[in-house]
């Protein structure tokens, strides 16, 4: 897969199975789930996946019952991993900006790429600032 093979997935060395594999009920066996779903993110990122699910995002709430603006489509969406790193894409960067507006529909959100916040977050990826000084 395309996307998987550009990910640090790939340089470390984890392959299809790490997330597809799991384990089925026996005592040491595993069986093959075509769509694991973001449960297995947790194995490797629980820190990661558990910080998302303090946050607003892991709420119970969903597009649908938003105060914002959302996009129509987004409406039945599940807030998990997957809704903003993609299955086989995990882009943090992406993530953190970019994936926003797949749902939210808001002036705000929609303005952020012309904001001085999104300018130092440019700069942070690009290697011209210190990390974690980007919004």
């Amino acid at each position: 897969m395309r996307e998987w093979a550009s990910t640090a997935h790939t340089r470390a060395g984890v392959n299809c199975t790490a997330c597809h594999e799991i384990p089925d009920g026996r005592a040491g066996t595993r069986a093959w789930q075509d769509r694991p779903g973001s449960a297995s993110c947790g194995g490797c990122h629980g820190g990661e996946r558990d910080g998302c699910l303090r946050g607003q995002h892991g709420s119970p709430l969903t597009p649908a019952t938003a105060r914002l603006p959302m996009k129509a489509g987004a409406a039945g969406k599940a807030l998990d991993c997957d809704a903003c790193h993609g299955a086989h894409a995990y882009d943090t960067a992406r993530a953190a900006a970019d994936a926003c507006l797949g749902c939210h529909d808001d002036r705000h959100s929609r303005g952020f790429a012309a904001t001085r916040h999104a300018e130092a977050f440019a700069r942070e990826r690009r290697g011209e600032a210190a990390p974690g000084t980007g919004v």
